[in-house]
């Protein structure tokens, strides 16, 4: 696949996923709206590990599907499960606080969200030539291909610290912002 293609499927992935949870609370009646409901009212505790397994590790574990022979095969079901569940988040937003849940949407869930779904489409537009080019035997010559793999790696790299910068983002500025917000819900 080309890389302009890659980037547009990987791209597509994220939105459909992205809507798919959307919808799925909109269609399955809130059942989940307590936790929306005691997030908005209660101070939240930091989850460091729950939230290093949702954020940087899962953007890794992208990453990582682009150097064995079958991860092309994984890359965008990943993407799509991680779009899904920050589309899941938002209809929650939404089925608990109607129109009012644009607010929080907006300012707390949208900036990291968004940060994150390109982070997830530059690791899958990367991962996926890679991994396809592993499992085909299409890797030509030694030299060319690891001096690939080794870009990719620092690319990678880059990638995960940028990761990391969006978890400390929605760990420490969000809660910030969503208390100043919560008497306007």
């Amino acid at each position: 696949m080309g890389s302009n293609r890659t980037f547009a499927v990987a791209a597509v992935t994220v939105f459909c996923g992205y809507l798919a949870g959307v919808f799925s609370v909109l269609l399955r009646g809130g059942a989940d709206l307590a936790l929306v409901t005691q997030y908005l009212t209660a101070p939240s505790e930091i989850n460091w590990t729950e939230a290093f397994v949702g954020g940087p590790l899962f953007v890794l574990l992208v990453l990582f599907c682009g150097v064995f022979f079958f991860g092309w095969l994984f890359v965008l079901p990943l993407v799509f499960y991680k779009a899904y569940g920050l589309g899941y988040t938002a209809g929650l937003f939404l089925a608990a606080l109607g129109t009012r849940g644009f607010l929080p949407i907006g300012l707390c869930l949208f900036p990291s969200a968004a940060a994150e779904c390109l982070l997830l489409v530059r690791s899958a537009r990367d991962a996926l030539p890679l991994s396809y080019a592993l499992f085909r035997g299409r890797c030509g010559d030694a030299k060319p291909f690891f001096d690939g793999v080794k870009s990719y790696l620092l690319r990678s790299l880059v990638v995960f610290q940028c990761s990391a910068f969006v978890l400390l983002w929605d760990l420490f500025l969000s809660p910030l912002i969503l208390s100043g917000i919560r008497d306007l819900l």
